[in-house]
């Protein structure tokens, strides 16, 4: 067999090169290049992985250097510039900024409860969740059973647009008794409980909609598996802490939960457009309340509609 030469390939730019039969100098960088031994019939014989992100990142700097020092930025607002372009590619809400930014308060007040509302004559279960403490999910997941059992209930209604509070495994738990199984994230190990109803489920949100509840939402309409109607959320779904850089600069980024596979940190849009406010205030009349809400009164009668489409 005869030994025809090496490819090099550089895994950023995805340049490939043949270098005849000359050796290949190691530079002086700690880089790991793909080089593929190629014989006389086109077929690779050994591969070296490609380069580690680091490791591509300072040869693609030190080649710019070297041929086109030109293109490298100016002023520190350029470099900014770039960088932060950079941090954009991992869709990740990496944030570079020249100040530290502040910590995201985690010890968010104890949400109030509120009792289960029954509208449209009795067809809707209304529940308020304006967090997703043990104590507000275990009192959920009673009420989606008992509606469940009811067949004068059509759909539920999940009202989130003051929910806030960073639970995940309690939003991963209220997503499994409202979603199927094959389509509930796995986030700690252990048994999934069993879904509470197959009714339909309309998600309420808005502005005031943070943390936790954002994962929830953008997870049912990543699945396709919830009705989400309202306006985008705050845009906080995972606390964020700042790590300063040795350029002076400082870098947000959020906190996401060990062993988590969601990365999505922007804010979650609505499937439907509505006005988030006013919110009912089921302290007075149902019959009232629920006109005064376009939210709401947009998530029934959408509600409504489907499950009488779906029966027919």
């Amino acid at each position: 067999m005869t030994i025809r030469g090496f490819r090099l390939t550089a895994g950023v730019l995805g340049l490939v090169t043949t270098v005849g039969t000359a050796v290949i100098a190691a530079p002086a960088a700690p880089l790991r290049l793909d080089i593929e031994t190629i014989d006389t019939n086109g077929r690779t014989i050994t591969a070296v992985p490609r380069p580690e992100p680091a490791a591509a990142l300072t040869e693609l700097i030190g080649q710019l250097q070297q041929h086109a020092p030109n293109l490298l930025p100016r002023s520190p607002a350029e470099t900014d510039r770039i960088l932060q372009g950079f941090l954009n590619g991992f869709q990740a809400g990496l944030i570079l900024t020249r100040t530290p930014a502040a910590a995201t308060p985690t010890d968010v007040a104890a949400p109030s409860s509120y009792a289960p509302v029954r509208l449209e004559q009795n067809r809707i279960l209304y529940l308020r969740l304006d967090g997703l403490t043990q104590p507000i999910v275990t009192a959920a997941a009673t009420q989606l059973r008992a509606a469940e059992a009811e067949a004068a209930i059509h759909a539920i209604v999940l009202d989130l647009r003051h929910c806030r509070g960073y639970h995940f495994d309690n939003a991963v738990y209220l997503l499994s008794l409202i979603c199927p199984p094959s389509q509930v994230p796995l986030y700690r190990a252990g048994n999934k409980p069993p879904r509470a109803t197959q009714k339909l489920v309309a998600v309420l949100l808005g502005p005031e909609t943070s943390g936790s509840a954002e994962f929830l939402i953008q997870h049912l309409n990543d699945t396709k598996t919830g009705l989400t109607l309202g306006a985008d959320t705050a845009g906080n779904p995972f606390p964020r802490r700042t790590i300063p850089l040795s350029s002076g600069r400082f870098l947000s980024l959020p906190a996401i939960p060990s062993g988590f596979r969601y990365h999505a940190s922007g804010a979650a849009t609505p499937l439907i457009s509505a006005p988030p406010h006013p919110v009912a205030d089921f302290r007075r009349p149902a019959a009232t309340e629920i006109k005064r809400d376009p939210c709401l009164q947009r998530a029934c009668d959408l509600a409504i509609s489907l499950v009488e489409l779906h029966r027919k």
